[in-house]
């Protein structure tokens, strides 16, 4: 993007860019919140469920953005 760039075509790629890393943090928040497989270490279960609660935190601060 040049810095002659008019600042609504800024924002608009800003916004698209926004909503496109929303519905990626959707798409990732449900492939963590498939059932694990029985035997997954409580470790791995832990990182799981931190990485989808940090997931759903940014979504939600992405919502509020747009």
């Amino acid at each position: 993007m040049s810095p002659e760039t008019e600042p609504t075509d800024r924002a608009v790629l800003l916004l698209q860019r926004t909503r496109q890393l929303l519905l990626d943090c959707r798409e990732v928040a449900e492939q963590l919140g498939v059932s694990p497989p029985a035997e997954e270490r409580s470790a791995i279960a832990a990182e799981r469920i931190a990485y989808g609660g940090q997931v759903a935190a940014l979504e939600e601060g992405l919502v509020t953005a747009l």
